[in-house]
């Protein structure tokens, strides 16, 4: 009585061992294997105990791990094929557990017997199913040396060995999906970084390409400019070249902080600025006027960022023009009908140009989204980046054949 009561208590111990099995990792999963081996292997008191999964469609018996007892090391296994395991799998897939205490019963177990039990010569065995929704997903071997029949309590065991065996299995799985998940996501937030730093690339080169073309202009007046009129224009020169070297910058010091709270400037004087710097753009059949209807014109954007906004809202506003036409530059309190922050101060740029239809305005704000053979759809896109960033707000207005009114509402001091 009393070696059953300690036979039934190890037995409980060992179910109690493997039920604490944790799995984190794929390095995880296997001392698992090894760890639920080795249990299974003393509380059975057996040789050998191999565990096996189904892989491939369940149409291959993978060996995971096989615990020797007598030499307490782990060993190697073979990999069969299911149609080469003889009567093995449809045993398990009838049997809560399959006994074998005949060593000429092996022979029906085909490849799993010649491969994996005779080199070892294993002479009695017991195979219970590891069942993972409904199906037969692995199985763990107890197999001895020795012609034995197996009790009672050592079935019950075994039947719980491969319950638990399931369990373990799924743990490592979630486990293993969740890292993979958490790779993705990580990758995820790589790929959108680069994302934003190409675009942001791609932005300055834009902005550049707009400065440059001033430039060129500017060189070309120079060419033709008389003595006395050379140090303002060398002056404007300079300040777009200010402007280009503030482009560069912003990339070296990409960041997705967000904007300080204490940048404000004052925006008569960036308007007056920029419109020095373009306006080489206006000449001859262009023109180009100002007009200022605000005293409060302190607003929160740093200089570079308006002086973005500015460039792109005035090169649009250049291109949409023909052969003839005007640009309108304003500063502004709000209107009943902008639909914009009330209290903000008002950048308005407008043209009497071609003009844009619906489904153009609709899309005038995507990224890369351009009507210009030679455009990058990059500008719009910028100045409504930067505005949001900065709390503001945005409005676009146009009729084909008539023009376009951008109003831009910064947040004021």
């Amino acid at each position: 009585m009393w070696e059953s009561r300690f036979k039934g208590l190890a037995y409980e111990t060992a179910r109690l061992k493997l039920a604490r099995i944790r799995v984190e990792g794929r390095q995880s999963r296997q001392k698992a294997y090894e760890y639920l081996a080795r249990v299974s292997c003393d509380a059975v008191n057996v040789d050998r105990v191999a565990l096996f999964t189904f892989v491939n469609g369940l149409n291959t018996l993978s060996h995971e791990c096989t615990y020797g007892r007598l030499t307490g090391r782990y060993e190697e296994g073979p990999r069969l094929g299911v149609e080469r395991c003889g009567s093995l799998p449809a045993a398990l897939q009838e049997r809560r557990v399959l006994t074998i205490d005949r060593e000429e019963q092996l022979v029906e177990l085909g490849d799993f017997a010649l491969e994996h039990l005779r080199p070892f010569n294993v002479k009695s065995l017991m195979c219970a199913p590891v069942i993972r929704e409904g199906k037969v997903t692995g199985l763990i071997s107890f197999e001895s040396t020795r012609p034995l029949r197996f009790s009672q309590e050592q079935l019950s065991f075994a039947g719980s060995a491969a319950d638990l065996t399931a369990l373990i299995l799924e743990q490592a799985d979630r486990t293993e999906l969740e890292a993979a998940l958490h790779v993705s996501s990580e990758l995820q937030h790589e790929n959108a970084k680069m994302q934003a730093l190409v675009r942001l690339s791609k932005t300055v080169a834009h902005d550049l390409n707009g400065l440059l073309s001033v430039v060129d202009i500017v060189a070309l007046e120079l060419s033709k400019m008389n003595r006395d009129e050379l140090p303002q224009r060398a002056i404007d020169l300079k300040g777009v070249v200010s402007m280009g070297r503030a482009l560069t910058q912003s990339l070296l010091t990409f960041s997705a902080d967000e904007p300080p709270l204490d940048v404000f400037v004052d925006l008569d004087e960036e308007v007056n600025h920029m419109l020095s710097v373009v306006g080489p753009w206006f000449t001859g059949p262009f023109r180009l006027t100002f007009d200022k209807s605000t005293e409060r014109t302190r607003a929160r954007v740093d200089r570079l960022s308006f002086q973005q906004v500015m460039l792109n809202l005035m090169k649009n506003a250049r291109d949409a023009l023909d052969s003839k036409g005007t640009v309108v530059v304003r500063l502004r309190d709000p209107q009943p009908d902008d639909a914009l922050r009330v209290g903000a101060v008002i950048l308005e740029v407008e043209d009497d140009g071609q003009g844009m239809d619906e489904t153009t305005q609709a899309k005038a704000a995507e990224p890369y989204f351009t009507t210009k053979p030679q455009g990058h759809g990059l500008g719009l896109s910028s100045v409504f980046g930067i505005v949001q960033r900065y709390g503001g707000g945005i409005r676009l207005t146009s009729k084909v054949g008539e023009g376009t009114r951008v109003a831009v509402a910064f947040q004021r001091k």
